[in-house]
């Protein structure tokens, strides 16, 4: 399980996001997951040998909200959905040996 409290102190400390994530071996994405979420509850100013207990970062971990990014498309959603269905591509028309027949092969579905 990934040591929060660990992580904390080494961002404390001034160790960069590569440091810690190598040091952990997490992901730096990780670590500036965790680093929006520190300076979220302003835990990422103050000493590094002063931390919360790792009760205190767990309760606090339980009561946050995931924070996810909304989908990309979503701002062409009404775009896609109107956008008629395209044929189906060509390996649905060909058989086990290559030869292009009316029905596409067994357990493939055509729109």
């Amino acid at each position: 399980m990934l040591d929060v409290r660990e992580m904390l102190r080494r961002l404390r400390l001034g160790e960069s996001a590569r440091a810690v994530a190598r040091g952990l071996g997490v992901s730096r994405n990780t670590i500036r997951e965790y680093m929006v979420w520190f300076e979220a509850e302003a835990l990422l100013a103050g000493d590094a040998t002063a931390l919360p207990s790792s009760a205190e970062l767990e309760e606090r971990l339980a009561r946050a909200e995931p924070v996810a990014e909304p989908p990309r498309l979503i701002p062409y959603r009404g775009e896609i959905v109107r956008r008629p269905p395209r044929d189906p591509p060509l390996a649905h028309v060909r058989d086990g040996v290559g030869r292009v027949t009316a029905e596409p092969p067994r357990g493939v579905e055509c729109a």
